[in-house]
């Protein structure tokens, strides 16, 4: 995958994102709820749900999508095939850059176990 997260590989429109929401299997923990289902491609695209309600300041929201994007784009390969949306958890601002790449790393290995 090139180093751009294009269009291609975004979850874009509500048509998307509801087969996920609806029969996708999930990895969860506090930080973080990832829903995954197949997607009948030889890539995996991605969607992000992360609320103010969750994290108050956008700075702090663009940060963690910033971090959940980079780990996606370095572990496409390992989850090809999947569509999935990533939620954020009540706790996930408290999570230093390393916590939340180590955390992302631990769900992408579990969903490619599935």
């Amino acid at each position: 995958m090139n180093t751009q997260f294009s269009k291609t590989y975004r979850l874009l429109s509500a048509k998307d994102y509801s087969p996920v929401f609806s029969n996708g299997y999930k990895v969860e923990d506090r930080y973080l709820l990832i829903l995954a289902k197949p997607n009948n491609r030889d890539y995996a695209r991605l969607g992000l749900a992360i609320s103010k309600k969750k994290v108050k300041l956008a700075v702090g929201r663009n940060r963690i999508k910033r971090i959940i994007r980079e780990s996606f784009r370095h572990n496409h390969e390992v989850i090809k095939g999947l569509d999935i949306v990533v939620i954020a958890g009540r706790d996930i601002a408290q999570l230093t850059r390393e916590q939340l790449r180590q955390n992302l790393d631990e769900k992408w290995q579990k969903l490619r176990n599935r």
